[in-house]
């Protein structure tokens, strides 16, 4: 993961971590079965989740703009 994304990064929990990390944070990602099998789920549920902890991330960037600039 780039380091201007660490502290968005950070603040995600373990799974979203994880998820994304396989995700986006190598140099070949892993495809969803792979990624799946490393995480004991289901292959089905990597996409829903991907959407979820991508949706936490973009929170968390809004809510540190909004701190940044409006408060």
């Amino acid at each position: 993961v780039q380091t201007c994304a660490l502290p968005i990064f950070s603040a995600l929990d373990s799974t979203c971590r994880e998820l994304l990390n396989r995700l986006f944070g190598r140099a070949k990602p892993l495809g969803y079965e792979a990624i799946a099998e490393e995480l004991g789920i289901s292959p089905n549920s990597v996409g829903p989740t991907r959407r979820r902890c991508l949706d936490k991330a973009l929170s968390v960037l809004e809510s540190r703009h909004q701190a940044l600039f409006f408060s």
